[in-house]
């Protein structure tokens, strides 16, 4: 018997949310994890700053984990990126202070990312696009909020045009996925 309150029953035991990069071992995002050891992410030297994206509270995280973001990330390192436009480019991927659930993404909704550049969400039918990349995993429970798992980068065109420039990239980073562009 309860009183003042509900008794939910479940059919399997409650679990305690985990890191992102332990996350990403677990849901074999393998991709994104050799993503993150190529860009020196997970390096000592560089903890600091990725500790405290990841300790961040009420966080959407974009993790890129497909064979065109490997290529494509791997064009852009060939020209040599300085740490700041890698944690740039990682930052891109952070969205602070929202509860973002596929439940609460809407389409042309506007996300501030912590690198400062917005993100804008599509909705086509059953499918959600960050600019975009197509949302293949979602709503993946992290300690610090919520991931989901998309087929390529999330690039504002200002961001692609200059990194493009900058580094003279072609191919897979400029194309970095299949799915429609948002104008």
């Amino acid at each position: 018997m309860c009183t003042g309150g509900l008794i939910h029953i479940i059919s399997s035991v409650l679990e305690i949310p985990k890191s992102i990069p332990r996350l990403a071992q677990e849901a074999q995002l393998k991709v994104f994890v050799a993503l993150l050891e190529r860009g020196g992410f997970l390096a000592t030297s560089n903890s600091a700053h990725i500790q405290s994206l990841l300790s961040t509270p009420d966080t959407i995280t974009f993790l890129p984990n497909s064979i065109g973001a490997m290529d494509a990330f791997n064009n852009f390192s060939a020209s040599n990126p300085t740490r700041a436009q890698l944690n740039s480019l990682f930052d891109y991927h952070f969205v602070a202070g929202v509860k973002g659930y596929s439940s609460k993404l809407f389409d042309g909704q506007k996300l501030r990312t912590v690198q400062g550049k917005n993100l804008t969400v599509t909705r086509r039918g059953n499918d959600t696009f960050i600019n975009g990349a197509k949302i293949t995993t979602l709503d993946l429970l992290a300690e610090n909020g919520v991931v989901h798992v998309i087929d390529g980068y999330v690039f504002s065109y200002d961001m692609e045009t200059k990194l493009t420039k900058e580094h003279q990239l072609v191919g897979p980073f400029k194309h970095h996925h299949a799915s429609p562009s948002i104008k």
